[in-house]
């Protein structure tokens, strides 16, 4: 049994991929993240439905704008005949709150 150390990373992306690749990539991790807040809000006003989203909705919008900017990039690449190349390193820290 491996025990879980207080910081662990892990390189979970990295690689060059031709743009219909990195949009796949990218647009999948951002609409699962994106559907992950939306439901996290959902969860939180059935139990509660005085709560307020106004973070989840924020932080909803910051991430579809992250999503279209990254569009851009890669609008520019296929465009210019590039390739991308991700690195996406995950990491995870022990927070006692």
């Amino acid at each position: 049994m491996k025990t879980l150390e207080p910081k662990q990373r892990a390189e979970f992306i990295g690689g060059v991929y031709n743009t219909s690749e990195a949009k796949d990539i990218i647009c999948s991790i951002l609409n699962g993240y994106i559907n992950f807040q939306k439901l996290q809000f959902i969860k939180n006003w059935e139990a509660d439905h005085s709560s307020n989203g106004n973070l989840r909705n924020a932080r909803i919008e910051e991430l579809r704008k992250k999503k279209n900017e990254l569009e851009e990039i890669l609008t520019l690449s296929e465009q210019e005949g590039c390739s991308i190349q991700l690195l996406g390193t995950l990491e995870a820290k022990l927070v006692r709150e």
